[in-house]
C-alpha cells in the first residue's frame, strides 16, 4: 500500500493519478476485509455462545436481502428458497450471521456473471439445515476434505483472499454443536452447496 500510494503521489496524469488510487482503494479494502476475517476467526473461536430461539427462515430472509446490492452488482441472481413458516433453532445471532455472510460472500464471489445462488433453509424435524447454493466452478473432490481449515485455497481458486471464510464457518458451525458440510449441489448441476 505504502509503495502504491508513493507512486500515486508522484503521478501527474490525472486519468494515471485516478487509476492509481482505484487499486490502491482495492488492495485497502481487501487488506480490511482480511483484518476482519482474522478478528472474526478470533472471536468464533473464543466467544462465549449464549444461546437463543432465532428464527432461522427470518434470518436468512434478511441476508437475503442485505446482500441483494452485492449479488446485483456483480450480475448474480440471488434467492431464497424457504419454508412459509418459521424454522427455529438455538444459537447465538451474531455468530450465525456471521458465518451465513461468508457462505454468501464466497457464493456471491465465485458464481460466475449471470450465475445464481440460492440460499435454502429446510426444517429436517430435530435439525435444521441452511444451505448456500451457488453455480460457481465449485471446490475439486479431492481438495474437499481440506475446505475450512485454515489458509486453506482450493486450487482452482484464482480470486483474492485469505482462506479464512470456510474457516470461521466450520468454527461457528462445530460451537453451535452442528457442521459444516461441502459438496457439489445436490441437483447435479456445477457448483457447491455449502450447508450448516
Amino acid at each position: 500500500l505504502g509503495a502504491q500510494l508513493g507512486f500515486a503521489l508522484r503521478e501527474r496524469d490525472p486519468a494515471k493519478l485516478t487509476e492509481a488510487l482505484q487499486a490502491l482503494k482495492e488492495q485497502l479494502d481487501e487488506a480490511v476485509r482480511q483484518t476482519n476475517q482474522m478478528l472474526a476467526l478470533a472471536r468464533a473461536d473464543s466467544a462465549e455462545i449464549v444461546r437463543e430461539p432465532i428464527d432461522l427462515v427470518a434470518l436468512a430472509s434478511d441476508l437475503s436481502r442485505a446482500w441483494w446490492p452485492e449479488a446485483r452488482q456483480h450480475g448474480i441472481d440471488l434467492g431464497l428458497d424457504a419454508p412459509a413458516g418459521p424454522v427455529v433453532v438455538a444459537a447465538q445471532a451474531a455468530l450465525l450471521k456471521e458465518a451465513i455472510a461468508n457462505l454468501l460472500h464466497n457464493a456471491i464471489r465465485h458464481a460466475p456473471r449471470g450465475g445464481q445462488v440460492t440460499v435454502q433453509v429446510v426444517d429436517a424435524g430435530r435439525q435444521a439445515r441452511l444451505s448456500v447454493i451457488d453455480d460457481g466452478p465449485g471446490i475439486p473432490a479431492a481438495e474437499l476434505a481440506r475446505a475450512g481449515e485454515r489458509f486453506f485455497r482450493a486450487s482452482n481458486n484464482r480470486l483474492p483472499g485469505t482462506g479464512l471464510g470456510l474457516a470461521i464457518v466450520r468454527s461457528i458451525a462445530e460451537r453451535h454443536g452442528g457442521r459444516l458440510a461441502l459438496g457439489p449441489r445436490a441437483d447435479g448441476a456445477s457448483g457447491l452447496e455449502a450447508s450448516l
